[in-house]
């Protein structure tokens, strides 16, 4: 069964690259606008969208999954608001406690196959190619010595 372009990796890597560059230029965009204020968000230089959540006092008492569910509730707006950029099928948010009432909330790009190991193979692949054509009169010189030899 032949593949479709869109099954093959380095396309898909190519997509993740082009959708951290989408990501970056969606926030430098909308950073100063009353929405994106008034939800407290804020970018660092990985791309990485941020904010703090804080419950009410009254939730503080409750058991975690309650206070999880009063998360998403209050994620639910920023959500949407992501989604009118057109960021929420290409970052997941990551929910990180840090006191009993405050958390921090990372949406992140999705990375499935760019990954550091995988750029690093590309750029040898094309440090050995850009070789060859570089090398390439005394490649052939060597195989066609090589041939004289044998034959």
């Amino acid at each position: 069964m032949k593949k479709s372009i869109r099954e093959y990796r380095l396309y898909l890597a190519t997509r993740e690259v082009i959708n951290f560059f989408y990501i970056k230029r969606t926030a430098r965009k909308n950073k100063n606008t009353p929405t994106w204020q008034s939800f407290g968000l804020r970018v660092d230089w990985v791309g990485r969208i941020f904010t703090v959540l804080n419950l009410r006092k009254e939730d503080v008492g409750e058991e975690e999954i309650v206070r999880r569910t009063r998360l998403l509730e209050m994620l639910s707006p920023i959500n949407k608001y992501l989604k009118t950029l057109d960021l929420h099928e290409i970052m997941f948010p990551a929910i990180e406690k840090k006191t009993d009432r405050s958390y921090l909330i990372v949406y992140s790009p999705l990375f499935k196959e760019f990954t550091v190991l995988y750029f690093l193979r590309i750029m040898f692949i094309l440090g050995i190619l850009i070789t060859c054509l570089i090398k390439i009169s005394t490649i052939l010189s060597g195989l066609s010595w090589v041939w004289n030899v044998l034959f």
